[in-house]
């Protein structure tokens, strides 16, 4: 089985469920602590922001899109910034940063 594999298959066990463009997808949803904020967004976004910030990880083949709004309990988010993390040069998960 292979790393990529691994990867989806815990998102789809552990993640939960969260909506975007009418779509139900599942993820891994974290809060973004302050200290760790610069390490995704420069200061003046992170000072436009409302908080919670929170940290997405999804599968590769999920259609993020910065600007698009997902629905998790109730609460929309704003996606603010999109990462690509890939493996051998294809893509593996992403991960994005909600506000």
């Amino acid at each position: 089985m292979s790393l990529w594999s691994r990867l989806h298959d815990a998102i789809e066990r552990e993640g939960e469920t969260f909506t975007l463009a009418g779509t139900q997808y599942r993820g891994m949803i974290q809060m973004l602590e302050s200290s760790k904020m610069r390490l995704y967004l420069d200061d003046v976004e992170i000072a436009g922001l409302s908080r919670p910030v929170l940290l997405l990880t999804v599968a590769s083949d999920v259609p993020l899109t910065a600007g698009a709004a997902i629905t998790r309990d109730s609460r929309s988010f704003t996606i603010q910034r999109i990462y690509i993390h890939r493996l051998r040069n294809n893509q593996c998960i992403k991960t994005a940063v909600l506000g």
